[in-house]
């Protein structure tokens, strides 16, 4: 009779098993919809506003749902437009609205929290899964909202990064070598996206080199990998013809010590909970031993995965201290690129933790020693969402209560279609005046210029008096009649209008949804106002 006793040992063994893995899938899929239903809720509350930054975003997926592609963020000589892109297809056959282009966001929040889940997975076990899945789903209000309003390019990088890195350890294909094109092309495009794309990718390609110590090897990432430069070779020229608006600039090694510790102890805390006051140190200590803990179990981890994870972390770090970026509390979005690797981090530290108690407990009941495992990672879980939740919710409710405030204030409104209010109910009213006016094509400052023109649905084109990111906007605005320049009331450059001998408006109208509106009777070109608003930018095509 042992045979039959084997037998429904196995067959129960092979239940519970099969009822774990149903648990950890379910509990992953609950965290990832809990996360993408939260940033749901942030997009869809009422008094959800998105800046011009956010707005350009947009206007390039509307250009490319007309078939004409930028590239790279305009004006800038890094930013990869790949979500603009895809939500510009969609829009070329559907209908064009800033909730396609959010849309596409959160399904890449969504694949990215897969990608993270799987490595961490095949790293670290399960336990640390869920914990690493937990953090990136609910990382705290503000990369909440960060990752909800994402920049144009933040989670394509990550979503590219992750993906290199999981073609480079993880086989279901089994066809290494159409995989190892995928590394490089994966490569290219966090290339294409950003800098630090690039540094959350590069180190699959040495993960691809060291395991198949072959020169065929090498030669099957840079196929893709071309692709991935040649878009971004693209975009540069895009910029150089553009009139190179905004030149990046490079610190390289000045002030090396001063900014990383402005990246560590001003930037990244900023951005995570308890990251204030007198959580700065603390917070910013964490993520160098985070860094340090994940430098330290790659020599252990076979899969090669802790080593990606830290030498990314470590390349990020690099492309902050020796870049331009201004590492201030403001700049905090940038924690996003760091996300993911601290995410795998804390993972990596609650799985020892949780291995320890573990251990210990076995000696007693190995029931008992599964109970409080799962039990603390349910605490943490917890603790994570819970922060994130509350915070959101205060975010919320200060979104929900300025609307209201706009309202019990008798302000007007002006109706905008699929959700382009988002871009700003004051600019939906400035449109509807220029609307009524016929006017097409306008100067603005940068905050209202391309929040105008998304709100328009480019009925109107604004060209920034700042900084010129968009030679096309500025083209229009120069050779218009009547010549428009819109500044928020009240300020410097309204008042010197208002003033001006050398260029006086035809009309002035005070107050329209807080801008005022100045009209000429001739075009205005960038060098007549620049002589007025000492901008500089103008070239000899204005």
């Amino acid at each position: 009779m042992p045979a039959p006793a084997c037998s429904q040992i196995r067959e129960v063994t092979s239940h519970k098993v099969a009822d774990v893995k149903r648990g950890f899938v379910w509990a992953i899929g609950l965290l990832i919809a809990g996360g993408i239903a939260l940033r749901l809720v942030v997009l869809l509350s009422p008094g959800f506003t998105v800046n011009a930054d956010r707005a350009v975003v947009y206007l390039i997926a509307l250009h490319a749902s007309k078939g004409d592609f930028s590239a790279l963020y305009w004006g800038q000589q890094y930013g990869g437009t790949a979500i603009s892109w895809i939500a510009g297809g969609i829009m070329a056959v559907s209908v064009a609205s800033p909730y396609v282009l959010y849309g596409v966001t959160l399904g890449m929040i969504a694949v990215s929290a897969v990608l993270l889940c799987r490595l961490t997975l095949l790293a670290l076990g399960r336990t640390a899964a869920v914990v690493a899945t937990a953090i990136f789903a609910f990382p705290g209000s503000y990369l909440v909202s960060q990752t909800t309003d994402d920049g144009g390019f933040y989670i394509s990088s990550v979503l590219f990064g992750l993906l290199a890195i999981w073609l480079a350890v993880d086989h279901p294909l089994r066809l290494p070598r159409l995989r190892i094109v995928g590394v490089g092309l994966s490569i290219g495009l966090a290339l294409w996206c950003s800098p630090m794309g690039f540094a959350i990718a590069l180190p699959a390609a040495l993960l691809v080199v060291y395991n198949r110590r072959r020169v065929s090897s090498v030669l099957l990432l840079l196929p893709g990998f071309a692709v991935g430069v040649l878009i971004y070779l693209w975009g540069l020229e895009q910029w150089r013809a553009g009139g190179e608006a905004m030149s990046q600039k490079t610190t390289l090694f000045a002030d090396i010590f001063d900014r990383t510790q402005a990246l560590f102890y001003v930037l990244m805390p900023a951005g995570v909970p308890l990251g204030h006051g007198r959580g700065l140190v603390l917070v910013g200590t964490i993520v160098i031993a985070l860094i340090v803990v994940l430098i330290i179990g790659a020599w252990r981890d076979r899969t090669g995965i802790t080593f990606a994870f830290a030498v990314g972390l470590v390349l990020l770090t690099v492309v902050f201290v020796l870049s331009g970026i201004l590492l201030v509390p403001s700049a905090a979005r940038y924690d996003e690129f760091f996300l993911p690797g601290l995410a795998f981090a804390v993972a990596a530290v609650a799985a020892r933790v949780f291995a320890f108690i573990g251990g210990a407990l076995s000696r007693q009941s190995t029931r008992r020693a599964v109970w409080i495992v799962a039990g603390c990672t349910a605490v943490l879980v917890v603790v994570a969402t819970t922060i994130t939740v509350r915070g959101s919710a205060n975010l919320i409710a200060l979104s929900a209560s300025a609307a209201a405030a706009r309202e019990a204030a008798g302000l007007p409104t002006a109706p905008a279609p699929d959700g382009l209010v988002m871009f700003g109910e004051d600019y939906a009213l400035v449109d509807s005046y220029l609307e009524s006016r016929g006017i097409t094509a306008v100067w603005a400052t940068y905050w209202t210029s391309y929040s105008l023109a998304a709100v328009s649905n480019e009925r109107v084109t604004a060209a920034d008096i700042e900084f010129g990111r968009y030679a096309p906007y500025r083209a229009a605005a120069a050779g218009v009649t009547p010549g428009v320049i819109i500044e928020p009331t009240g300020s410097d450059v309204a008042q010197t209008l208002a003033t001006s001998t050398t260029l006086p408006y035809a009309e002035m109208i005070p107050n329209v949804g807080g801008s005022s509106i100045f009209i000429y009777s001739h075009p205005v070109t960038g060098a007549q106002l620049s002589s007025v608003t000492f901008t500089g930018f103008a070239t000899s095509s204005d």
